[in-house]
């Protein structure tokens, strides 16, 4: 399968890890289980709830109000993430990320 990223999807994921540090030290476990949602985003990604259109989303354990977007196409085998949003968030940032 081939694994693409979003250019700001890794800026999403430092800048809640960070955030979640200084609040509260859980930084790191939020990157353990962002680790986690890729590995099952990849792994059976047509398990995930689909959003909008072929958007899916992962909801990180521990961490629900966190949630990871992504596409995957079988035609071409690929899984394309999009973000890492908190749903506090404006969810018309969603689309744009496509």
């Amino acid at each position: 399968m081939q694994i693409e990223y979003h250019p700001l999807f890794w800026e999403d994921v430092e800048a809640q890890a960070l955030y979640l540090e200084q609040e509260a030290g859980l930084g790191t476990e939020l990157l353990e289980k962002v680790d986690g949602a890729i590995e099952s985003a990849t792994s059976q990604p047509l398990s995930h709830s689909r959003l909008y259109g072929n958007t899916r989303s992962v909801i990180l354990d521990r961490f629900r109000k966190h949630s990871i977007h992504f596409e995957y196409s079988s035609e071409t085998n690929c899984i394309r993430f999009f973000g890492l949003f908190h749903s506090s968030e404006n969810p018309s940032k969603w689309p744009r990320r496509q």
